[in-house]
C-alpha cells in the first residue's frame, strides 16, 4: 500500500528575515551637523542685526582694533570697528564702523564722533578705563540727512548739544583752564570753556558752558567760587581740615556754584539768561553750600532714539537737592 504524497498545503511557511533599520548617517555627523545649524543661525542673526556702515576719518587711529573696538553713544554700544586702512594721500586714516539696526539713526549728517584713551595732558584726567580695556570711539548722533562719511575730531569737544554760556569776572585767576570741570552740589554741569584778559588786561573772564538740562540751575543771584586744588585749614590745637572737590579739580582746576532759596524753598530769583555775568569768589563759604532751592530740571532717562531725533525727554521731573548736613 503506497502512502499518500504530502501536499504544498502541508509545507512548512518560509521565515521572514527582518533586518534592523540602520541610520542613514553615522552618529559621528550628528554633532558637526549641529555645530553647523547653530553657526549658521548666529550669522543669520547677526546680519538680521547690522545696521549701515559709516567711514570715520581720524588723524591717527592708533590702539583701534577691528573686531574689538566698539562704537557708544551715551555709554551704550552701537557698532563696532570692521576695518581701517589709510586715506589715499595716506595722510589720514579711515575707520570703517558696522552700526547696529537699532543705532541706525545716529548716521545723520552733524554726528561727532572722537577716539577716547588715557589723557593727561595739560592737567586734564580721562579715560582711565581704556588703559585696561583699550580705546573706544565715542560718538553724539547727527540731526540732518542721512549720511555715511564722517570726519572724526581729534579730542572730545568741550561743548556737545544745547547749553548756556555765562561770564565770570576775577581779578586774579588760580589753576583753571579750558575743560575744567563745573559743579552744582558735587555734581558736574559744565566745563570751562575759555580763560583770557579782559579787553583792558585788569581781570580775567572766564566763560562757562552749562549743559542744557542744568541750565534751570543758574540763577540771577547764584555765586561761583574756584574748587582749583586742595583747601587746607586748622591748627595745631583746632586740627586740620581738608576740603577737596575732586582729584580732576586738584590738576586742572574747577568752579562750584550754588543758588540762593527764596519764600517755600523756591529759588529767590529768576533764571540767569545766556551770557550773564558774575564775579568768581576765591572760596565758597558753608551759607552757600548750604543752599538747596528746588529747581525743576529736564530728566536723564532719555533713549538714544530720543537724542537722535533732537527731540529732549519725554517730561520733566522736579529734583529736590538736600542740602549736605
Amino acid at each position: 500500500m503506497t502512502q499518500p504524497e504530502h501536499s504544498h498545503a502541508d509545507a512548512p511557511l518560509p521565515k521572514p528575515k527582518v533586518k534592523k533599520m540602520r541610520w542613514p548617517f553615522p552618529m559621528v555627523w550628528v554633532i558637526p551637523v549641529l555645530a553647523l545649524v547653530g553657526a549658521g543661525y548666529y550669522f543669520y542673526d547677526s546680519h538680521r542685526k547690522q545696521g549701515p556702515a559709516i567711514d570715520i576719518t581720524f588723524a591717527d587711529a592708533n590702539g583701534v582694533k577691528p573686531g574689538e573696538t566698539s562704537l557708544t553713544v551715551h555709554g551704550v554700544e552701537v557698532g563696532r570697528v570692521s576695518a581701517v586702512a589709510l586715506t589715499d594721500d595716506q595722510q589720514r586714516v579711515v575707520v570703517h564702523v558696522q552700526l547696529l539696526d537699532s543705532a541706525a539713526s545716529i548716521a545723520k549728517e552733524g554726528a561727532v564722533f572722537w577716539i577716547v584713551r588715557p589723557d593727561f595732558s595739560n592737567g586734564n584726567i580721562s579715560g582711565l578705563g581704556t588703559i585696561v580695556s583699550g580705546p573706544h570711539i565715542e560718538g553724539v548722533a547727527g540731526t540732518g540727512a542721512s549720511a555715511v562719511k564722517f570726519t572724526g575730531s581729534d579730542q572730545q569737544p568741550l561743548t556737545l548739544g544745547p547749553g548756556m554760556k555765562i561770564i565770570l569776572h576775577s581779578e586774579h585767576l588760580d589753576h583753571l583752564q579750558p575743560n575744567s570741570p563745573v559743579y552744582y552740589r558735587g555734581i558736574q554741569t559744565g566745563v570751562v570753556q575759555d580763560v583770557r584778559f579782559s579787553a583792558n588786561a585788569t581781570e580775567v573772564n572766564v566763560t562757562l558752558f552749562i549743559w542744557g538740562r542744568y541750565a534751570p540751575l543758574v540763577r540771577e543771584d547764584s555765586e561761583f567760587w574756584n574748587v582749583s586744588g586742595a583747601n587746607v585749614k586748622g591748627g595745631l590745637f583746632s586740627g586740620v581740615e581738608l576740603k577737596l572737590e575732586s582729584l580732576r579739580s586738584l590738576i586742572s582746576g574747577g568752579v562750584s556754584f550754588a543758588s540762593p532759596a527764596g519764600k517755600s524753598g523756591q529759588p529767590s530769583s529768576p533764571a540767569a539768561q545766556d551770557g550773564a555775568r558774575f564775579y568768581l569768589h576765591s572760596e565758597g563759604n558753608k551759607d552757600w553750600e548750604a543752599w538747596a532751592p528746588k529747581i525743576p530740571i529736564e530728566s536723564e532717562s532719555a533713549t538714544i532714539q530720543d537724542n537722535t531725533s533732537g527731540m529732549k525727554a519725554g517730561k520733566e521731573v522736579s529734583s529736590e537737592i538736600k542740602a549736605n548736613k
